[in-house]
Formats: C-alpha cells, structure tokens, sequence
C-alpha cells in the first residue's frame, strides 16, 4: 500500500513587524503569507521581526479526529480538528493576546485539503496565491498567563494526493507590544534595532502516514510530574479532574468536536468539578493547561 506523509513544520515567532500592523490577519490585510509554505512571503527570519524572547516560545500543531485523538494517520477526505498551541517560558513577561498563520500545501505547492472555522471564533480563512491561510480576526486571548490555543477544522485531500505540509507561525503579544506579525491590534512601527532581534523557535517535525483514520498518537501527559485523572468517563452531569499534583493551579478548557469551546473554568489545588449537565451528548476534548505543561484528553458526555 502507498503511504503517504502528513507533514507538520512549526515555527514560532515573539515580536514585531517593523511595518504596518495586522490586526486582522497579515493575509487578509497585507496579502502575506508568512507560514514559510511554499508559495509564500518571508517568514519570521527576516530581520526587525523579532523580539529577544522568540525562542521562548513552545509551538506544538496537533491533528484530532472526530473522538478528540490525535492521530499518527490521515484517512483521505475525512475531517480533522487542528489546534495551534503556544507557550512562551520567557520569566518576567506577560503575553495576553496572540496572532497566527497555518497553512497545508502539497508537494507540488497546492493547497492540501481544505480548512474551515466555525462563527464566533475570531478565526479565518483567506484565500492567498492558489493557498488557503488560516489567521486570526482579531488578535486573540491567551488561554492562561503566556499559553495560547486556536482550533479550526480540516478536510483532508484526497487518496493519491501525495505529502502534506502544515506550516504555522504564532506571535504572543504583551499589552504594550499590540502590534506587527501576526497579531499586532494598534498600527504602531518598532525600530529596526539589532538588540530587538531573534531567530524565531523551530520545532522538529511532525511526521504522519496516510491510512484509514484508525491509528493514532495518544496525546501524552506532558503535565510534568503528574498524573490526572478524569472520572467518570462516559461522563452525565459531574465530570472530576483530579492530579497528583496537589497544588497545581490551571486552566480547563472544553472544545466540541466542531472546534468551538463550550467551557473554560480553573483547576484550583489539583482538583476541579464541572457541571457537565448542560452538554449535549457527544465527545468533548479536555484540556488542562498548568505552569508545568498541557495534556487532552477525549471525554465521551452521556
């Protein structure tokens, strides 16, 4: 059998543009495509681009199927969950608002698949030189202090297509910084100042086969140190969160399959009880974010 490879390419970016500001996507306002796709304007290399902490940034791209899984496999035409993840480590900073780009190219420099985003997320999808770029709309919120979460949805190509590439860069902004590539709110110019420069954070890639959906790459706890657990699972009214940690403090965050978050309250002490009462019955993806990392987990509501 042929396998194919779904590639994912990370790339982070903290800083600014020394040209004018993208509030609402440097697609669709700039007509840029800054991902480092094939096909696309420079990306965050170039110089007066960064800011001293762009290899703080962690970036992760995970690929859901419809029972919240990440998947190791890609099945030919069906609809996947993307989410772009970002955690900027940098000590003594805050970074409350955040920009993004991802694109999906073939080897040949076609658009692999096609993306979709749901209303009321402040996401779009621009069309830019023959590629679909996903961006956002507005400069989006943090999920907690530093770490930042979008979601959107993807169909994949169909049999025979070949490789797939995902490219992504995401920017995380402080109050005084809301500007430049990709999530700048204010049109304020920085000084093209050597001192002011970094290389952005590449992360290795991320390599998936081509196959019919089954196979999958759990979402591992990478919470270090502890372990969680979540019960019951199928869930009705009470869904428990419950870590070994017995001080960790966080962020929960439930999305339904479409993308779309339905709930975000705290983990306080290791320990949150969440009415789950009002959920329509489905699956659900859990995420705990903590000063020590992130985990997901898939919850099925009854």
């Amino acid at each position: 059998m042929k396998r194919n490879l779904l590639v994912i390419a990370l790339t982070s970016c903290f800083g600014i543009l020394i040209f004018s500001s993208y509030e609402h996507g440097p697609a669709y306002e700039g007509g840029l495509n800054r991902t480092g796709s094939q096909g696309g304007a420079a990306n965050c290399a170039g110089s007066g681009c960064h800011g001293v902490n762009a290899p703080t940034t962690i970036v992760e791209v995970k690929v859901y199927n419809s029972a919240g899984v990440a998947v190791s496999q890609y099945s030919p035409g069906a609809n996947y969950t993307v989410a772009i993840t970002g955690n900027n480590t940098a000590a003594g900073i805050t970074l409350d608002e955040f920009g993004f780009q991802v694109s999906a190219v073939l080897n040949s420099s076609a658009q692999a698949g096609s993306f979709a985003v749901t209303s009321g997320t402040h996401l779009r999808v621009t069309s830019l030189g023959g590629l679909q770029i996903v961006e956002h709309k507005d400069a989006l919120n943090d999920t907690f202090t530093n770490h930042f979460v979008a979601r959107f949805s993807w169909t994949a190509p169909a049999a025979g297509s070949g490789d797939v590439s995902f490219y992504s860069i995401l920017n995380p902004l402080g109050e005084d910084e809301h500007r430049g590539l990709p999530g700048g709110v204010k049109s304020k110019p920085t000084d093209d100042d050597d001192d002011e420069i970094s290389m952005p954070n590449t992360s290795p890639v991320v390599v998936l086969t081509e196959g019919n959906g089954s196979g999958s790459n759990a979402v591992g706890n990478t919470i270090t140190g502890s372990k969680v657990l979540f019960y019951p699972n199928p869930c009705s009214d009470i869904l428990n969160i419950h870590t070994e940690e017995a001080n960790a403090e966080g962020i929960i965050d439930i999305y339904a399959t479409n993308g779309v978050r339905v709930y975000s309250g705290n983990l306080t002490s290791g320990v949150a009880i969440i009415n789950t009462g009002n959920l329509a019955t489905g699956i659900y993806n859990v995420e705990i974010m903590t000063g020590n990392g992130r985990m997901a987990r898939a919850i099925v509501k009854q």
